[in-house]
């Protein structure tokens, strides 16, 4: 089945900051806008919802712009 929509667990080291945190982190820290899965209720906590209807330019740099973010955070990136 396909969706426009992606859920995305947080990274474990930031799971304790909740959905909300972490997504206001992504939008002033990275400048990529997600939905806090709390906002969907309450099993939606620990994961954010990404809209995937943008092009495909602007998904890559949504996607370099959160591995930054994690960098920054001192995390790992997937797949490194």
């Amino acid at each position: 089945p396909a969706s426009m929509f992606a859920w995305a667990p947080l990274p474990e080291p930031l799971k304790e900051m909740g959905s909300l945190e972490f997504s206001k982190q992504l939008l002033t820290k990275a400048e990529v806008a997600v939905a806090p899965g709390v906002g969907y209720g309450e099993d939606g906590e620990g994961y954010v919802r990404i809209a995937m209807v943008e092009n495909e330019q602007r998904l890559r740099q949504a996607g370099r712009n959160i591995k930054r973010y994690f960098q920054d955070m001192g995390l790992e990136t997937p797949g490194k």
